[in-house]
């Protein structure tokens, strides 16, 4: 109790592959990556979220080095069972830059 911890990054960061576009609608691979992640937080799967993220056929592609990926693990690392999710932003910038941000 007292606590606040903030993972601070990008579900998925590809800048190898980033539109330079402010409006540039989120590339497929990459939305699909965020929905994957987002459906394994809702469901509690963090298991498959630190072990199984670079099976997802988008995962490499969306995460090509986890210093950018890991930070929301560590958020996800503190919840407790009772904690409720609430998704702050859902959006992907640049085709390529996943904003979702979360919180329990």
């Amino acid at each position: 109790k007292g606590f606040l911890i903030i993972g601070s990054d990008n579900i998925v960061h590809n800048l190898r592959q980033i539109s330079w576009s402010e409006n540039e609608a989120p590339f497929e691979w990459a939305a699909s990556f965020d929905s994957w992640f987002k459906e394994n937080l809702k469901n509690k799967q963090f298991h498959d979220l630190a072990t199984k993220y670079l099976n997802h056929p988008e995962g490499k592609r969306s995460v090509p080095t986890s210093e950018h990926y890991l930070p929301a693990l560590y958020a996800v690392g503190a919840s407790r069972p009772d904690d409720t999710l609430n998704f702050i932003t859902e959006e992907i910038q640049n085709g390529s830059i996943s904003m979702t941000s979360f919180s329990f």
